[in-house]
C-alpha cells in the first residue's frame, strides 16, 4: 500500500506550537505561585499542550488523518526495529552523559563556587510516587508522541517533495528551536538522527521509541540520581577520564550511524510477486 502524501502548512504549525507552549509556560508559572513544586508544576502544565494543539491543528489533522494513521500503524513494525530504536535512544543518552563527563574532566564546565563539593558524590532519591509517575507519563508518552507527530509526521513529511536532506535539516532545525537555548546544538543533532530514522523506516514508531527511551532515561538520572562532580581547576585536565569519555562518545555516535543504516523502510506485502 502506497503512503498517502502529507501536506501541512508549516508556518501555521510553528505558530500553533508557540501558542501552545506560551499557554503551558503561563500555566506553569501559575501553578508555581500556588505552591506546586517546580518539576511537578512543569509536568502538570504539559498536559494542556495536546489539548491546545489538538484544537488548533484540528483542520490539519483531519485533512492528513489517513496518512498519519499509516505512519502510526503497528503493521510492519518488527522486534528488530523496536530493538534498534531502543538502542538509538540509549546511545543518545550515553552520548549526553559522555559529553558532560568530558566537559567536566577538561575544565570546559565547572562550578566557580569554591564551597562546591568536588566529588564525585552520588545518591539515589526519587521524588514522591505521583510526581515520578506523572513525569514518566509526560516524558515517555505525551512529549515523544506529540513532537514526533508534529516534527516528523507533519513538518518533515510536508518538506519531502523539496528533497530528502532539506526535509531532514529544516525539520531538525525547527525541532531544536522549541528547546532551551543551551540544548539547541545537541537537540539539532539528534533531530537529524530522528529525521533520518523516520525517512528510512517510514513509520513514526521508530522515532517515538527512540525519543521515549532518551526522555525516559532522563527521568531516572535527573529525578532520582543525585550527583555532584566539580573538579578543581588544579585537577584539570583529567587526561584519562577525558579520553575515556571522548572515546565513548565517538563509539556511541558511530554505533548510531550504523544502526540508522539498519533502519530500513517497511516492506509492503503486495510489493513481491
Amino acid at each position: 500500500m502506497q503512503q498517502s502524501a502529507i501536506r501541512a502548512p508549516i508556518f501555521a504549525i510553528i505558530i500553533m506550537q508557540v501558542c501552545a507552549y506560551v499557554a503551558r509556560a503561563a500555566l506553569e508559572i501559575e501553578l508555581a505561585k500556588r505552591g506546586f513544586e517546580t518539576s511537578y508544576a512543569a509536568d502538570l502544565s504539559v498536559l494542556v499542550v495536546p489539548l491546545i494543539l489538538g484544537i488548533l491543528m484540528f483542520p490539519i489533522l483531519r485533512s492528513n488523518w489517513q496518512a498519519l494513521m499509516q505512519l502510526l500503524s503497528p503493521r510492519g513494525i518488527s522486534l528488530r526495529m523496536v530493538i534498534i530504536a531502543f538502542a538509538i535512544g540509549l546511545l543518545a543518552r550515553i552520548i549526553s552523559w559522555s559529553e558532560l563527563v568530558f566537559a567536566g574532566s577538561t575544565g570546559l564546565v565547572s562550578n566557580s563556587d569554591p564551597a562546591a563539593i568536588v566529588g564525585p558524590v552520588f545518591s539515589w532519591n526519587c521524588p514522591p510516587l505521583q510526581v515520578f509517575l506523572l513525569g514518566l507519563v509526560v516524558w515517555i508518552v505525551i512529549t515523544p508522541v506529540i513532537e514526533e507527530v508534529v516534527h516528523r509526521g507533519l513538518i518533515q513529511s510536508s518538506l519531502m517533495p523539496r528533497g530528502r536532506w532539506i526535509a531532514i535539516l529544516v525539520s531538525a532545525l525547527i525541532f531544536a528551536a522549541f528547546h532551551p537555548p543551551d540544548s539547541i546544538p545537541f537537540v539539532f543533532l539528534f533531530g537529524i538522527v530522528f529525521a533520518v530514522q523516520f525517512a528510512n523506516s517510514q513509520t513514526l514508531w521508530t522515532t517515538i521509541i527512540s525519543h521515549a527511551t532518551y526522555d525516559g532515561l532522563i527521568q531516572f538520572d535527573w529525578r532520582c540520581l543525585r550527583g555532584t562532580w566539580n573538579p578543581s581547576i588544579e585537577d584539570t585536565p583529567m587526561i584519562g577520564t577525558a579520553a575515556i569519555s571522548a572515546a565513548t562518545l565517538l563509539l556511541s555516535a558511530a554505533a548510531i550511524v550504523w544502526l540508522l543504516k539498519k533502519t530500513g523502510a517497511r516492506s509492503s506485502p503486495q510489493s513481491s510477486h
